[in-house]
């Protein structure tokens, strides 16, 4: 599930509880826009050594969605119902200026 764009957003982090081989009890996620957030720094410090979680970092990689339609930033595509849509790198960069301003 993707979340309407936040050019703020800075990091994601996932803790995940294993249930013992592949299996996963619960998943709980973090997201911040701000860098040293003392409580979120404090929580990951005290689990990172726990044996049944596992914790992942996720960089930010802008999405802007509207329904039927996702513009990836990042990697400067687009798709409609989740099938990409060829874009020249003009085409995109006129469709962005209209986008961004809609968002």
């Amino acid at each position: 599930m993707r979340s309407i764009w936040s050019k703020h957003l800075i990091a994601r982090y996932v803790i995940i509880k294993l249930e013992g081989g592949d299996s996963i009890g619960r998943i709980l996620i973090i997201e911040t826009n701000t860098k040293n957030v003392s409580i979120i720094d404090d929580l990951l410090e005290k689990l990172k050594n726990h044996p049944d979680l596992e914790i992942m970092l996720f960089k930010h990689e802008p999405v802007l969605s509207f329904p039927g339609l996702e513009i990836d930033t990042a990697h400067r595509k687009v798709y409609c119902d989740n099938q990409e849509i060829s874009l020249t790198a003009k085409e995109y960069d006129l469709h962005w200026d209209f986008w961004k301003g809609a968002g």
